[in-house]
Parts: C-alpha cells; sequence; structure tokens
C-alpha cells in the first residue's frame, strides 16, 4: 500500500493502512497489532469499515453528514468586525479566548462558541488566517496618530 509510506497521509490513516497490509499478507490480528500500534477494539472496528465501506472507507473513516451550525454566523462576523478594531478588554492584543468570550457577550447563544468554531469562521468568512495576523490595538492606533499628522 502506497499510504503506508505517504507522509502526506495522516498518523492515524497510515496506522490502519499497515494493519490492513498485515492482515492481506495473512497474519494474524496480534501481528498487526503489534506492526500498526491499534489495539484489539480498534481493529474490529477498522474491519467492520473495510467490510462496509472498502479500504478507503476503513482508512480515512466513513463519510458524515454536515453538523447543522448552531450559531448565527453572520452576527458573529459583525462582532468579530468590531472587536479586530477595537480595543481588547484585558492586554494589547487578542486572543481566541478573549475573542471569544467578548462574542458570548455580544452575540445571543454564542457564550459557548469553541475556540476551533472561531477560527474557522475568522478564516472562511473574514480570510483571518491566524489570530497573529490581527494588528495589535496599540498598533492601530500608532497608525492613526500617524495619518493624522500626516
Amino acid at each position: 500500500m502506497t499510504v503506508v509510506q505517504d507522509r502526506f497521509q495522516s498518523l492515524r490513516a497510515r496506522k490502519r493502512a499497515t494493519a490492513l497490509e498485515v492482515l492481506s499478507q495473512g497474519r494474524s490480528l496480534l501481528e498487526a497489532q503489534q506492526a500498526s500500534g491499534l489495539n484489539a477494539e480498534m481493529l474490529r472496528a477498522l474491519l467492520d469499515r473495510f467490510r462496509k465501506e472498502g479500504v478507503k472507507g476503513a482508512l480515512f473513516g466513513l463519510h458524515r453528514a454536515p453538523s447543522a451550525c448552531r450559531y448565527d454566523q453572520d452576527a458573529i462576523v459583525e462582532a468579530l468586525k468590531i472587536l479586530v478594531v477595537s480595543r481588547p478588554v484585558s492586554g494589547l492584543y487578542w486572543t481566541l479566548r478573549s475573542l471569544a468570550d467578548e462574542i458570548g457577550k455580544m452575540v445571543p447563544g454564542g457564550g459557548d462558541i469553541s475556540h476551533e468554531h472561531l477560527r474557522q469562521i475568522m478564516l472562511k468568512r473574514l480570510g483571518i488566517r491566524s489570530i497573529r495576523h490581527i494588528e495589535p490595538y496599540w498598533k492601530q492606533q500608532l497608525a492613526r496618530k500617524v495619518a493624522s499628522v500626516a
């Protein structure tokens, strides 16, 4: 199998591919466990997925329907637009935790938004790849001051 040596595949997929390769050679479950590092329960689940979905399903998991979003993303995007150009509540720069806390206060039902979900919204809707790409408030103020003097 090429997935076993492919470093661009996840470690999980490579372990699963190793287990399937060992089993396809007719060796025992114990040898597959030792070669792949998967336990007996994982191997049983892997074989079950292999029977149901084939090799691709066994290696990469079953296809799942996308879950419905619990939050009003438009409201979160608007709140983010306001927050990233404003002064952080505490500190000199925004963190995912401080943004999530403030969004929880601003957006109804947004109090329990995860950092990962917030990061995904920032990436997909605002094009902000990382929290580090939000300019600190002091730097924004300095740029405004320089612009007003010039």
